[in-house]
């Protein structure tokens, strides 16, 4: 089956997506920060995705997301968590596996935490980390050169 590019609707906006379709237990996957569905094409263009139904899904704000309906409720682990969800249940998904890569690992983490809809979750380059900015500083072991990563030009 071709996979499917469209928009979902939730609380925090509109989440873009790509669906591949298929049978079987769905494996949903969210990316990092700054990051978009588009990171995961190999895996749903792939061998893997002719068995079984795969996802990417744009956090909000990101890709083909729209922008947050409320910027400090939504730009949060929890927040996130809650539009994926709230896209899964519009897509009709009851049980799925879900794929985060950094920030998409901590959203994974958080609906593993307190939705029935995750079966299983597999992460990469999601440090474990604390509340607040220190927790976060210590968790990604910040240096100087961090400092790059938001500047438009180096």
């Amino acid at each position: 089956m071709a996979s499917q590019r469209m928009r979902v609707k939730t609380a925090a906006g509109s989440l873009g997506l790509v669906d591949t379709g298929g049978p079987g237990l769905p494996l949903v996957m969210i990316h990092g920060s700054g990051s978009s569905y588009q990171v995961f094409y190999k895996q749903w263009a792939g061998p893997l995705a002719a068995g079984r139904r795969m996802i990417g899904i744009d956090l909000p704000g990101h890709g083909t997301s729209d922008d947050a309906a409320d910027p400090p409720e939504t730009y949060s682990v929890t927040g996130m968590a809650d539009a994926v969800e709230q896209a899964l249940a519009r897509l009709g998904i009851g049980r799925a596996a879900l794929f985060g890569w950094s920030l998409g690992g901590h959203v994974a983490i958080e609906m593993l935490a307190r939705h029935r809809v995750v079966a299983g979750i597999m992460v990469c380059g999601a440090p474990p980390v604390g509340p607040g900015l220190v927790g976060v500083l210590r968790g990604f072991q910040a240096t100087l050169d961090m400092l790059l990563a938001s500047r438009e030009t180096y």
